[in-house]
């Protein structure tokens, strides 16, 4: 039997809980609470014991701080992925040639992006992991930081950790072994349509903003003399 409630705040946010007003007062009273925190539910229990009851934002406040008390959310997982300076290296010089650098890759099925914070951003200079969809609508799998370690969100899968594992392992032959499978471009997403881009899983112009134009040379020579 589902015993949920739900009240809403006066921004609009909704909060549930199956807690019973005796449950959350015993997590609340068994807690340790900041001060400010602290003030706060005494300011509702005041309130409560005047009015015996509460307005549905006091309700969904109150219950907010015990729904949780009672289910804390798990410790922050950190995932090192080893030496990431090669990845770094590349933003770095694709920043200085475009606004907005990104690398995007399919992942079993669906889309993995990477792109840099932005100077107004709290981390910025770490490397944003999202699904690849506008700002607003796209799943935030979480940041790297500039020394290798991944953060992830509690929206991230297994699958994503894992290709991101590969990926800082050798960065530059998974661009070329992006290109050659899935025929597109990881940088600028365009597809490869001439020989010298296939060869090299990249196109000249994405060689050229992210470093990478000795590489794409050389497998556009390679590929010739194999002929």
């Amino acid at each position: 039997m589902n015993n949920s409630r739900t009240f809403t705040r006066r921004n609009g946010d909704v909060v549930t809980t199956t807690l019973t007003f005796e449950q959350a007062c015993t997590y609340i009273k068994g807690a340790t609470l900041t001060e400010k925190t602290q003030d706060f539910v005494a300011s509702l229990r005041k309130a409560y014991v005047r009015y015996r009851s509460f307005t549905e934002a006091q309700a969904a406040a109150f219950y907010d701080i015990a729904n949780k008390i009672a289910n804390p959310a798990p410790e922050a997982v950190t995932v090192s992925l080893g030496d990431f300076d090669t990845i770094m290296g590349l933003f770095r010089t694709a920043k200085s040639n475009l606004k907005f650098p990104k690398i995007s890759f399919e992942v079993d099925g669906g889309m993995v992006r990477l792109s840099i914070a932005g100077a107004r951003s709290k981390n910025a200079g770490s490397v944003n992991v999202t699904d690849g969809r506008p700002y607003g609508e796209n799943i935030w799998y979480g940041r790297i930081d500039t020394e290798g370690d991944f953060h992830p969100s509690r929206n991230c899968k297994e699958e994503v950790v894992s290709f991101l594992n590969d990926f800082a392992k050798d960065p530059v032959e998974a661009v070329r072994n992006y290109g050659h499978h899935s025929g597109n471009c990881c940088f600028c997403h365009k597809q490869l349509t001439d020989d010298h881009s296939v060869a090299a899983g990249f196109g000249r112009t994405c060689a050229k903003n992210w470093g990478l134009l000795d590489i794409w040379k050389t497998a556009v020579k390679t590929n010739k003399e194999s002929k």
